[in-house]
Formats: structure tokens, sequence, C-alpha cells
């Protein structure tokens, strides 16, 4: 059994939060194709019966035209496992009630990341500046809302690359597990999956997808079994280098024009 998964269906995002660790701020536009995702969690289900949880986020997973498609495929897969679709929120009221029908009837929790208030800017950044009713939503539809307040992120990454690997993964999976399914493949963490975006922006070299093999397992190719992908899950990669040993909160704020600075750990610089 997988304690945990997550799935962008989107890259993209409406937000432009600091330091985003999914680095959503710096992707274009991509949505993930709905065969492609049945594909690999068909696969999926294939190695590992049990996933306890499966969220389904991004990016903006409410940006993608589909997003409907892909709460039945995976429900599908996983008929009885805990299912959540994560969204920032804004655009709640433009769902239409195929989206809510469809919540509904595959049993999906759909789980609201707030913003902090006073961060908002002309009241347009968090579901409880746009005056979003949750409970209409709740009791005419019969779903499940789930609302996290989020109020800070941490700075994760080591330009200089000389993190010890296993120290920097045991502290990042202090705050969090996050093993990452995408295009076919595995990833440890959301950074060995989206750390291209970073590269491209920043002219930077990070190892991680697509440029190295590092930190992800194709769960097609010939031979992969459940064993393999579990230790897969848990063993650190070369990216890890680049990972903080020390991760440092921040406040929670948004960035329009984001900044190389937003992701670099206070003692992660290069001299």
């Amino acid at each position: 059994m997988l304690n945990y998964l997550e799935a962008h269906i989107t890259d993209h995002c409406n937000y432009k939060c600091q330091g985003c660790g999914h680095f959503s701020t710096l992707a274009p536009k991509k949505n993930v194709d709905v065969s492609i995702f049945e594909r690999d969690i068909k696969r999926m289900s294939e190695l590992i019966t049990q996933i306890h949880h499966i969220r389904l986020m991004g990016g903006e997973p409410l940006l993608h035209p589909k997003v409907v498609d892909f709460l039945y495929v995976t429900r599908k897969y996983y008929p009885k496992m805990r299912i959540s679709l994560v969204s920032n929120g804004l655009l709640i009221k433009k769902m239409k009630s195929n989206f809510w029908t469809s919540i509904k009837d595959n049993n999906i929790q759909f789980e609201l990341t707030v913003y902090p208030y006073e961060h908002s800017t002309k009241g347009k950044y968090t579901v409880i500046d746009q005056g979003v009713d949750l409970d209409y939503y709740r009791n005419k539809y019969g779903v499940r809302i789930k609302v996290q307040k989020t109020a800070a992120f941490f700075s994760l990454i080591n330009l200089r690359g000389d993190s010890n690997p296993k120290k920097a993964m045991g502290a990042c999976r202090t705050i969090f597990n996050c093993p990452n399914l995408y295009e076919g493949k595995v990833f440890i963490c959301p950074m060995t999956a989206n750390i291209n975006y970073f590269n491209t922006k920043f002219k930077t070299s990070i190892p991680g997808y697509p440029i190295s093999k590092t930190g992800w397992i194709d769960i097609h190719e010939e031979g992969i079994t459940t064993e393999k992908l579990l230790k897969h899950i848990d063993t650190s990669c070369s990216t890890c280098k680049f990972c903080t040993e020390n991760p440092t909160y921040y406040k929670w704020k948004l960035n329009k024009k984001p900044e190389i600075s937003d992701w670099i750990s206070p003692d992660g610089w290069l001299e």
C-alpha cells in the first residue's frame, strides 16, 4: 500500500504565489491529456492496488476544460480509495452543475487552499474575498468541501548543490511526502518533476526531468515491480543535492514577477 500520491492535471495556475513549490508560476499553459492520465493511473492500479489518498492538483486543476473526466477516470481505477481535487477556488463561481455532480457521483473531496485575507489584492485572491458561500454548494449538490488555510511557504533550493541528499530528503519529508504521477512516471517529489520550468527561466541546470534521469521511474518500463516502485519513492537522488537541509518558512504572498530569490534558501546562494 502507498500512503499518498498526487498528480498534476495542469501545470499552469491563475495565482502567482511567491516560491510555488510546483513552479506553477513559471509554467506555460499545459493541460495533461486525459487519455495519457488514464493509461498511467491504470498502470498504477496494477502496481499498487491501494493508495490511501490520491490528490489531483496542479497548477490549478479547474483551468483544465476536461477536469470532470479526471474524476471519473481516477475513481474507475481506485473505487474505494480517498480521492481529492485540490484548488485555490478562484474559479468556483464559473463551474457548471456537471462539475459539482461529478464531485458528488465519484465521492471526491473538494479541497480549497485558502490564503490569508490580508495579503489579497483588491479582493480578488482568496475564496473569502470573493464572498463564496461554500455551504450553498454543500447543500445544493451534497459535496464535501474541505478548507485548508495556508499562511506560509518555504524556500527549498540550494544553488550550490552541496547538500547531503539523504539529509535534504529527510528534511523535506518532515514537511510533506508527495510522490508525483506525471507523464508515465512517478517522481519522488514535485521538484524533480517540474524543475525544468525553473531551469528554463533562470538558466540553471539543476538535475531533474527531463534533462536527467534522476528522481523518477517509468512505470511502463519492462521489469517494473511494486517493490521497485515503492523503494524508488523513498530513495534520494541527485536533485536532492540542490534542496536545502534546513527549509526556511516565510509568509505567503503574491509575486507577479517571479525572481530566482523566491525559491532560494538563505543558506543556498552561490558564494
